[in-house]
């Protein structure tokens, strides 16, 4: 976060509701900002000289007089060492892929015994349910106006890539959550789950 808020600087100069509101627009939302987030990153690049603030600008400025006046806004820039700590960020490869961890991959690892599996089945269904209702939410959001135009500029695209990977990840855990309440309920009935039941790697291949 700490580096996406420094390219938003380097980008152009902004101050902390600018920048969260900058944020919000380019990923929409495939990412859950939280504020707080931006407001910290904004202190540590600061310490560490990679930004420094422009000119505090009031946001009260031409009020009429015996108004009392806001607290000034501090607008930051990028110090060429935060500029080339950026470049450096942009361009060193992402080697890391997320782990697959969330709450609902303990209680499925932790169900046992038949006698257990409808408590997860109830989980599994809330999960599906809370999922399908994401899913529809992006879908209805999922849109470009561009009118008769052949192209866009490339931070007009950018919300629409972020849309599409939430979607897209949405849609594939949406479906294996739908997999695995199949496979639970064969465990809950028989005691074990069929062959059939379970992906192969044919199905899950690159291809």
């Amino acid at each position: 976060m700490k580096d996406a808020v420094l390219g938003l600087i380097v980008e152009r100069r902004g101050y902390g509701y600018d920048l969260i509101r900058r944020f919000n627009e380019r990923f929409g939302d495939a990412w859950d900002l939280n504020p707080s987030t931006v407001y910290a990153a904004l202190e540590t690049l600061e310490l560490e000289g990679f930004i420094v603030e422009h000119e505090p600008k009031s946001a009260a400025q031409g009020a009429s007089q015996g108004r009392s006046r806001r607290q000034p806004r501090v607008i930051y820039k990028a110090t060429h060492p935060g500029e080339e700590k950026f470049l450096t960020w942009l361009t060193a490869p992402v080697a890391e892929i997320d782990p697959v961890r969330a709450d609902i991959f303990l209680k499925i690892g932790t169900t046992t015994k038949p006698q257990q599996a409808l408590a997860l089945i109830q989980v599994l269904d809330a999960q599906i349910d809370a999922h399908a209702n994401e899913l529809a939410r992006h879908l209805s959001r999922y849109h470009l106006d561009i009118g008769n135009a052949r192209h866009v500029e490339w931070l007009t695209a950018v919300p629409w890539f972020m849309t599409e990977a939430a979607i897209t990840r949405l849609q594939g855990d949406l479906n294996w959550l739908r997999r695995v309440r199949i496979g639970a309920e064969a465990f809950r009935a028989h005691g074990f789950i069929p062959l059939a039941d379970l992906p192969t790697p044919r199905s899950l291949s690159l291809g």
